[in-house]
């Protein structure tokens, strides 16, 4: 399965000095972890495979670029407050989607159906966060 990602171009400059990084946030509840890229990904990488099921984009552009903003914020804020001088954090949407490989499965364990998620990039076990989101797409 697939989940949509909106990616961003974040700006931070503080102290003279200039970050730049592109972020991507999951466009279905803005919840999930946000993916780091050094550079922007290809336009052909990260395309949706038509053969997978993919979960519907549900919040709009605007909204998390917000969301983006404000998880960037709180990380440079948690750098070191008293560090600061002459923050500015800029956000610009790319406009482009991509759609990052999640494994789905379901187990039962003591009467109990779970759904287990491995993430396709992280290669690893994924938490409840990704489990609710991706659990009602599966009931359907």
């Amino acid at each position: 399965m697939q989940v949509p990602y909106r990616l961003f171009e974040v700006r931070v400059s503080n102290a003279g000095r200039l970050g730049r990084q592109w972020l991507a946030i999951d466009a279905v509840a803005g919840a999930l972890d946000l993916y780091a890229f050094p550079e922007p990904p290809g336009a052909d990488q990260w395309a949706p495979d038509p053969a997978a099921g993919v979960l519907p984009e549900g919040v709009p552009g605007e909204r998390l670029r917000a969301e983006v903003m404000e998880r960037v914020r709180r990380q440079v804020y948690s750098a070191g407050f008293f560090r600061l001088r002459g923050l500015r954090i800029e956000v610009d949407d790319l406009g482009r989607v991509l759609y990052l490989p999640y494994w789905a499965g379901l187990h039962r364990k003591g009467g109990r159906t779970r759904v287990e998620v491995l993430g396709g990039l992280r290669r690893g076990r994924e938490g409840a966060k990704v489990r609710d989101l991706i659990a009602p797409w599966l009931a359907v």
